[in-house]
């Protein structure tokens, strides 16, 4: 109903090597905005991700999506200044890096250069938990 399970995996702190797998058995998944018209980068940008190669690998799938606006003009920047969590300042350096600078500095190291984007600040909106069609916004079982 909307999402795909890049969104979970990436609103859930999975690991790049979960990401990588994802991509490539739906490539399209990272340009797929579930109902609220977020993409994957929206819910790691806000969640953050296991480590910063999950946010390169990603990015590199999809480099448009640090621009892409989710319901009242949300970008994955905007939802990583709200994020609370130890990498948050890396995250929000690589996005405004892509924004920019023309060419970002990657997350992580040796992970590929990105084009930039337009960026329009807004608020954030919340984490996926629950069946696609009823995202609830809570942490999802298991999760401390």
């Amino acid at each position: 109903q909307g999402m795909h399970a890049l969104h979970y995996a990436c609103g859930n702190q999975a690991a790049p090597s979960v990401i990588r797998v994802l991509l490539e058995s739906a490539p399209s998944a990272a340009k797929a905005a579930d109902p609220a018209g977020m993409l994957p980068a929206h819910y790691l940008a806000k969640w953050g991700p296991s480590s910063l190669s999950a946010l390169d690998t990603l990015l590199a799938a999809h480099p448009d999506a640090v621009t892409s606006k989710a319901e009242g003009g949300i970008t994955a920047l905007d939802m990583a200044k709200e994020g609370d969590y130890p990498e948050r300042e890396e995250v929000i350096e690589a996005l405004e890096g892509l924004l920019n600078k023309g060419k970002a500095k990657p997350a992580a190291r040796g992970a590929p250069r990105l084009e930039p984007g337009t960026p329009k600040p807004s608020s954030a909106l919340p984490r996926p938990s629950g069946p696609p069609s009823t995202p609830t916004g809570g942490r999802p079982p298991g999760r401390a």
